[in-house]
């Protein structure tokens, strides 16, 4: 069985904080954008959702165990775990 990880990441950059009159690079791609995230530094939008869409992958990634790797057998008290 194939395990299928898909994230997708809206974020909501309605408020006025979000977007400056003087266009900046983007701190990801580097290309001039006038969004801001929450700290105020110069970044598109559509950045800001693939770099927290590619760490939450990574950390999805990490917690997916393997199917190939067998999965000790017996009590829990063998394995030294609590049900």
């Amino acid at each position: 069985m194939a395990t299928e990880l898909l994230i997708r990441v809206h974020l909501d950059w309605s408020a006025p904080g979000h977007y400056q009159s003087q266009p900046l690079p983007c701190r990801v791609c580097g290309l001039p954008t006038t969004s801001r995230d929450s700290s105020d530094r110069a970044c598109d939008k559509q950045c800001a959702e693939d770099e927290i869409a590619r760490e939450l992958y990574g950390h999805g990634q990490a917690l997916i165990t393997d199917e190939r790797v067998a999965t000790p057998a017996g009590p829990p008290a063998d394995r030294g775990e609590a049900w």
